[in-house]
């Protein structure tokens, strides 16, 4: 059962970004060592950007002012994000973001187009129908003159740089061998890292945000844990694990509205048969059922019932959590009709969270 022949096949990688990115997928390592075990260390950056990238996208007025929430926080997810994976200041560059946020949808438009045509058309008709190359190209004017002021210095300090930027960009840079030290295949990896990250963050923070704004009287408890653990521990990565009211709330929310219908998605690479007697012929797609599980009365109480107290991962995980903390203690939040929750988008097997819905903030009163 295969990941990567999903995903090969469902973005068409080997025609919109680059054959070696998921055949050499060498930056996930990366990932889990690296990134992982450097969350405390870059807890200040994370914290520091959410604050920067809040403030900007969401000014802090006295007034209710209406933001439409999911292009604002796809923005402050991609400034936050881009702070860890190529560090300041590109990270706070519009151009940049603005890149990395339609990057996504440029890719699935182009695989979409891509899977309706004959193989023979594809390599062709990647390069010259879709928006692919040209964003690549643009991700490569942001990033070239970094990556080779970083490469003269490698090659200058060696092991003695001593102010070595601490971010993915760099590590990347370290592992690269080969090919893969080349100015465009690292920048395609950081953009496909960016896919990865950007729009699911900020559909799970916007199914939350207006769950939250709907019921403002979730807003006192939650802002009344994050104030005592913050006044006890700081803001620091192990002050988040205390939030134990706003985990829960998080978890409930992507229970309840999880932003795919389905997970696990695997392709049968050879005919596969269960313990039970079913049958997969080889080249099957198979899923679990993520929302259907999640609304099952056997396994929840009341699966159709919201209830944010009843009993997070990583960087995203680390990253919602420090966002939504800041956003209970910085802002008053509502929606124009309380209780009314905006209707999300079904399409194909995604839950999408309405891309269109406003939500009041002002500057926090009490």
């Amino acid at each position: 059962m295969s990941l990567l022949d999903v995903t090969i096949e469902n973005f068409q990688s080997d025609h919109t970004l680059s054959y070696d990115v998921f055949r050499n997928p060498y930056h996930i390592p990366l990932i889990r060592s690296h990134l992982t075990k450097s969350l405390g260390v870059l807890f200040e950056d994370v914290r520091d950007e959410v604050c920067t990238s809040f403030s900007e996208v969401i000014p802090l007025t006295e007034n209710w002012t209406k933001i439409i929430a999911l292009p604002a926080l796809m923005n402050i997810v991609c400034q936050t994000s881009n702070r860890v994976y190529v560090g300041l200041p590109t990270c706070r560059n519009s151009d940049y973001r603005d890149l990395n946020v339609q990057f996504t949808i440029d890719l699935v438009k182009a695989a979409a187009m891509l899977n309706l045509m004959p193989r023979f058309c594809r390599p062709l008709a990647a390069r010259f129908l879709t928006n692919v190359p040209a964003s690549i190209a643009r991700g490569v004017a942001h990033l070239r003159p970094v990556i080779e002021e970083r490469y003269q210095r490698m090659g200058e300090s060696g092991k003695q740089w001593n102010e070595k930027p601490s971010d993915f960009l760099m590590w990347l840079m370290e592992a690269a061998t080969g090919p893969e030290r080349d100015v465009t295949a690292l920048v395609v990896r950081i953009i496909t890292m960016n896919f990865a990250t950007i729009h699911a963050t900020a559909m799970s923070f916007a199914h939350a945000l207006y769950r939250l704004a709907a019921n403002p009287q979730y807003i006192k408890p939650l802002r009344e844990e994050v104030e005592m653990v913050i006044e006890e521990q700081g803001w620091t990565k192990s002050a988040l694990p205390r939030m134990r009211r706003l985990d829960s709330f998080l978890r409930e929310c992507q229970r309840y509205d999880s932003i795919s219908q389905i997970s696990m998605t695997r392709k049968a690479k050879t005919n596969f048969q269960f313990s039970d007697g079913t049958s997969i012929p080889a080249g099957t797609f198979v899923s679990a059922a993520a929302m259907a599980v999640h609304h099952d009365g056997q396994l929840y109480p009341d699966p159709d019932e919201f209830n944010p107290w009843s009993p997070g991962r990583f960087f995203a995980g680390m990253q919602l959590k420090v966002m939504f903390a800041h956003l209970v203690t910085t802002y008053d939040i509502k929606m124009e009709r309380e209780g009314v929750i905006p209707d999300s988008l079904d399409f194909e097997f995604q839950h999408i969270p309405s891309p269109t819905a406003e939500v009041l903030f002002r500057r926090r009163r009490t």
